[in-house]
Order: structure tokens, then sequence, then C-alpha cells
């Protein structure tokens, strides 16, 4: 069964001074197998982190939910080669359900692939 990835937030800050400080600690857990999902309210302005620590190459497969505008659900593969990190996103529309769920599924992977999930600013 898919587990859920909770998103994290990125908020700018400002400091005493009033000069803006932002970023934020990631935390990053080991991809589940049986794939992922996340709540992705604001999906334009979400990215998912991979860093790819297994053997091999890891291939990331967001699955589309919706049809684009030739009507075909386009899902997107990224490969992540073993020993590096990779940004993807922001999500499109098409690759978020109803209930603004995003699905992500593996290829090669195995818990010592580390992913999460970003969104730029609140909701």
């Amino acid at each position: 069964m898919a587990t859920q990835l909770y998103l994290q937030e990125i908020k700018g800050k400002w400091d005493l001074l009033g000069v803006a400080q932002s970023g934020i600690t990631p935390t990053t857990t080991g991809l589940t197998l049986a794939g992922n999902w996340c709540h992705a309210p604001r999906h334009s302005r979400t990215f998912m982190y991979i860093s790819n620590a297994a053997a091999g190459v890891v291939t990331v497969n967001l699955i589309a939910q919706k049809r684009d505008d030739a009507g075909v659900l386009n899902d997107e593969s990224f490969a992540i080669t073993n020993g590096t990190a990779r940004i993807v996103g922001p999500f499109r529309d098409t690759m978020v359900d109803k209930d603004g769920h995003v699905h992500i599924t593996y290829t090669n992977g195995d818990v010592a692939c580390k992913v999460s999930v970003f969104q730029i600013g609140a909701d």
C-alpha cells in the first residue's frame, strides 16, 4: 500500500534587521516500494526532492490522474543516478487527482533512496 509523504512548507522570514531569511531543514524518508502519495493543495508550487543512495538508477514516476489537452494520460518519469540528488516539479495539474493528491511510484528503488515533498509559500 502506498504511504503518504507529508508536505513541508518553505516560508520566507525576516530577521531583526529586516533582512530576508528563508529556507528549512528538510526532512526526508525512505521511499516506499509500493509507492507514495502526497497532498498538494498548491501543486504549481510543489516540488519533490529525491536523493538516491541506492545501488543503481532509480526511476521516479508521477502517475497522471487527468487527461491532457490531447486526451492522453501522460505520466512523468525521472531517472536519478545512484549517488546523486534531484529536485523535480512543480507538479502539473494533470498529476493531481480530485482529492488533491499526487501519486508516485518507483522503479528499482529501495529505502536507501530518500524522498520529500516541498511547497513554496503558505496555502
